[in-house]
C-alpha cells in the first residue's frame, strides 16, 4: 500500500520539461526517443529526463540540417537541455527516493521470508534468540539499499541512457533487486570502499 501510494504521488508529480517552438502542421520530423515529444498543436518540445550532449545530437538528427527551421530548432533543443538540467524540485526528489527505498524494502523482505521458510520449515534449525536482531534490522537494510540504488541511478553510476532519468520500471526493478541481494550489494560496496579508501 505504501509503495502504491508513493508511486501514485511520484507519477502525478513527474511532469515533462517544456519549451516553446514553432507551430507547424507541415513540419517533417523523424520519430524521436520515447522520452521526447514535439506537440504540434501547442508548439512545444517536451522531455521527461535531463538531456545530455549525446541526447542533443540525437534530437538534432530528427530534422534535416538543410531545413529552414533547423537553426531555430537547434536553439530550442539547447534551451530544452538547459531547462531539463536545472536542479530538481526537492519535493519530487523526496518522493522518488522514498519510492525506490520502499522497492528495496520489498526486495529484502521477499528474500527474508524465503530464507525464514527454508530454515524454519525445511532445515528446522531456526534459533530465534540468535537471529532476532538480523530479522529486525533487515527491513531497514533493504530500505536504505533502495535509497542508495536510487542515488546511484540518479547520478548515472548504476544505469545509463533512458532508464537513468527520473522514474522507470527498469530503475525500480534495480532498487528491488538491490534490496533482494542486499548482502551481495554491501559486500560489493565494502570492496569498492577498500579500493578507494584503503584499509
Amino acid at each position: 500500500m505504501a509503495f502504491y501510494s508513493a508511486h501514485q504521488i511520484v507519477d502525478k508529480k513527474v511532469k515533462p520539461v517544456t519549451v516553446s517552438w514553432i507551430k507547424s502542421d507541415t513540419l517533417k520530423m523523424k520519430p524521436g526517443p520515447v522520452w521526447f515529444y514535439y506537440n504540434k498543436k501547442n508548439g512545444t518540445l517536451n522531455t521527461l529526463h535531463a538531456i545530455n550532449e549525446n541526447d542533443k545530437t540525437q534530437l538534432a538528427s530528427l530534422i534535416n540540417d538543410d531545413d529552414k527551421v533547423f537553426q531555430s530548432y537547434s536553439l530550442a533543443v539547447d534551451q530544452l537541455a538547459f531547462a531539463s538540467n536545472q536542479p530538481k524540485d526537492s519535493d519530487i526528489y523526496f518522493w522518488l527516493t522514498l519510492l525506490y527505498a520502499i522497492a528495496g524494502l520489498l526486495g529484502v523482505q521477499l528474500r527474508t521470508i524465503n530464507n525464514f521458510i527454508g530454515i524454519a520449515c525445511y532445515k528446522k534449525t531456526f534459533d530465534f534468540h540468535t537471529w532476532w536482531p538480523w530479522y529486525l534490522v533487515r527491513p531497514l537494510l533493504g530500505f536504505i539499499t533502495g535509497g542508495v540504488v536510487f542515488l546511484l541511478i540518479d547520478s548515472k553510476q548504476l544505469l545509463a541512457g533512458e532508464s537513468a532519468g527520473g522514474m522507470s520500471a527498469l530503475a525500480l526493478t534495480a532498487a528491488f533487486l538491490g534490496g533482494f541481494s542486499a548482502d551481495e550489494f554491501y559486500e560489493l560496496l565494502r570492496k569498492v570502499s577498500k579500493r578507494i579508501f584503503g584499509g
